[in-house]
């Protein structure tokens, strides 16, 4: 499934709308917005988990954003450092909420050396779990700079 029309990445749920779930789906059809990738990892650690009231915060945002039928992606930014590590909170994000893609942020810690084999390493253990899952890369903003990344 490759993502077409108008998106919007959220970054801090909180930061969007004060992080009311119906606010935030009400602005994406207001916006026409077709999708909305949420991150959902930073390297090996869940993302939009508030942990001192101990909630989670991406499961109402994608829920409302399913009823008001706009596709959920999860987006997580990867170092490279810990790929099994990655890999598994990504896969448990992406089981637990019902996300309809994952799309891979990786930037600068890629330009290091030895960054190929954590690539392979982190995407073989990503397909060997969800085998047919829509899996998309980001990384800079400048398509030329893409071409340090494994």
């Amino acid at each position: 499934m490759a993502l077409t029309g108008k998106g919007f990445w959220i970054w801090k749920i909180k930061s969007c709308e004060g992080g009311v779930a119906a606010a935030i789906a009400n602005e994406a059809v207001a916006a026409s917005l077709t999708h909305v990738p949420i991150k959902i990892a930073d390297g090996p650690y869940q993302y939009n988990y508030d942990r001192t009231a101990k909630v989670d915060l991406i499961a109402p945002v994608r829920e409302a954003l399913k009823l008001k039928n706009v596709l959920v992606w999860g987006w997580h930014y990867v170092y490279g450092y810990d790929p099994v590590g990655e890999a598994n909170i990504a896969i448990r994000q992406i089981q637990r909420l019902g996300l309809d893609g994952y799309i891979i942020d990786a930037e600068a810690e890629y330009k290091e050396s030895g960054k190929k084999a954590a690539a392979k390493l982190f995407l073989n253990t990503l397909r060997a779990a969800l085998p047919n899952f829509p899996i998309a890369l980001s990384s800079y903003r400048f398509p030329t700079l893409h071409r340090a990344l494994p």
